[in-house]
């Protein structure tokens, strides 16, 4: 195995374990075990249907354009009766890492493999991006392909983006199925097998690497490789960063990116993800509404996000992240007001109610559950903070922090989905809340003209019922050393662009 050399030229990252699978979508059996699935480590080996271009903020973050989709193995995406159909052409003479030709057997087979292990990809293929679970993909041609979907969207290409649906040689992956293995499952976890720039080179307990393809579509990229280095807790990452064993740090909370902020480091800021606090709408306090918007108003934004953030995160008014387009803070009337939140406690009854706060067990979860407990102490309700790791067996808190919804995204219907309707697996989920998967088929039965408005409608309601608190936008935090080759820093290099619409914190180990 060739060895990729350090420097600049080879972008060197911590990773939680070179164990993680190349595989994004495994059975849902296996949803949430074993190292996490990061889109980074799948986009090297793997490459999109499509993706978004990359913007710049006013303020210098980077955010995921979802306006502007180019084609990537896709070379076009066509609408017919009234996107109810896409027809997806491909770029021809695409090679794989066996050597074959991408074709249109190659998505088909994907997107089957995708809905027959019923996991989170399908969820995403289908519930979120509407592909009909039977027969919802064709091949029309050798490089043409029909995506058939349940109702209309007007905004499919981008959820070609999805590293759970990518495209895998089918040809090659059918060569290791078995009768108990029809989907390749155990090949396709530790063996590159898609049409990515980049090929395994190393890969042991302590390292992964991978070297450019000279076959690649786009061209061989113009550096020397990419090296994972195994970091099994957060603490091991920065140690890594600081010693200068790697040169990327990916997913830092606040109190890290302050940490390996110094001369010589840049911070790259993205603007991906947000964080919520949500009630138990079907318990005492929160059974009753008036308790709910108490929180709303009782919750200080503005030192949420200066100090339990550090600044790394802006204010969100709204069910929508601010990429969306079409973003809008209609129905947001909850600034911060002490005396309207006790007001609304006295007022239902509920002074003195006890009620236990779930944060994620981190710094930033410390700080917002502090600030959070002490203004709603203020509003006349009594709060208990806890991490997710000291629950007792069983206990079920009334309210709790999501710290990160996971997605960057920008789309309603992928904003409900994530937000209201989480799949099996998917962390971060502690009670049964608003259920809106009837609401959302319905809106994407729809036509196209229709649905701004009622993804308004809809958000409206969801701020007006007030069991969900939008707390904040916090910026996705990527440490690099100065002197690493531009060309991982452009839109050509898909890892990267990946990290701003997935974009968890948890390259590095997770924090619960």
């Amino acid at each position: 195995m060739v060895r990729a050399p350090a420097g600049g030229r080879t972008l060197l990252l911590a990773l939680e374990s070179t164990e993680a699978a190349f595989d994004c979508d495994p059975p849902s059996g296996r949803v949430g075990r074993g190292p996490a699935r990061p889109y980074h480590l799948a986009y090297h080996v793997f490459d999109a249907l499509a993706a978004p271009a990359i913007g710049t903020l006013d303020d210098g973050r980077l955010f995921a354009d979802y306006t502007r989709m180019a084609g990537r193995l896709a070379r076009s995406f066509e609408p017919r009766e009234r996107a109810s159909r896409w027809v997806v052409t491909l770029r021809e003479g695409v090679r794989s890492h066996a050597g074959n030709e991408l074709t249109a057997e190659d998505v088909v087979w994907s997107y089957e493999r995708v809905m027959a292990l019923r996991a989170i990809g399908m969820w995403r293929a289908s519930t979120i991006a509407g592909i009909a679970r039977e027969d919802g993909v064709r091949a029309l041609g050798r490089h043409r392909v029909e995506f058939r979907l349940e109702g209309h969207n007007p905004d499919f290409p981008r959820f070609l983006s999805y590293a759970t649906a990518a495209v895998v040689d089918a040809a090659e992956a059918r060569r290791h199925q078995s009768e108990d293995d029809p989907w390749a499952t155990a090949y396709l976890a530790d063996s590159p097998c898609g049409f990515g720039a980049f090929a395994l080179a190393r890969r042991d307990e302590e390292r992964l690497e991978l070297a450019p393809r000279p076959e690649f579509w786009a061209g061989a990229p113009p550096v020397d490789g990419v090296a994972y280095v195994a970091a099994p807790t957060r603490e091991r990452g920065l140690e890594l960063f600081e010693s200068g064993a790697v040169n990327v740090l990916a997913g830092l909370y606040p109190d890290e990116a302050r940490r390996v902020e110094r001369p010589g480091v840049r911070l790259l800021l993205g603007r991906t993800n947000h964080a919520t606090i949500e009630l138990d709408r079907s318990r005492a306090p929160f059974r009753e509404r008036a308790v709910r918007e108490a929180v709303l108003r009782a919750v200080p934004y503005k030192r949420v996000v200066e100090e339990g953030y550090l600044g790394f995160a802006e204010r969100q008014r709204g069910i929508y992240q601010p990429n969306t387009p079409g973003y809008d803070e209609s129905g947001w009337v909850y600034d911060t007001d002490p005396d309207g939140a006790r007001r609304l406690v006295e007022r239902a009854g509920a002074s003195g109610s006890a009620v236990t706060f779930c944060v994620p067990g981190s710094a930033e979860g410390a700080r917002i559950g502090a600030l959070v407990a002490e203004a709603l102490g203020d509003a006349g309700l009594s709060v208990r903070v806890v991490t997710t790791a000291e629950l007792a067996e069983g206990e079920i808190p009334e309210m709790y922090l999501r710290g990160d919804c996971s997605h960057g995204i920008a789309d309603r219907h992928y904003d409900l989905g994530i937000d209201f309707a989480a799949p099996r697996g998917m962390p971060g989920r502690l009670f049964e809340s608003v259920r809106l998967s009837a609401r959302m088929r319905a809106i994407r039965q729809a036509p196209p003209a229709e649905q701004p408005e009622l993804y308004r409608r809809l958000q409206l309601e969801l701020l007006a019922d007030a069991a969900v608190v939008p707390l904040a936008g916090h910026s996705y935090v990527i440490a690099l050393r100065e002197g690493l080759h531009p060309w991982f820093l452009s839109p050509a290099y898909l890892p990267l662009s990946s990290l701003l619409w997935s974009a968890a914190r948890y390259v590095l180990p997770a924090i619960r």
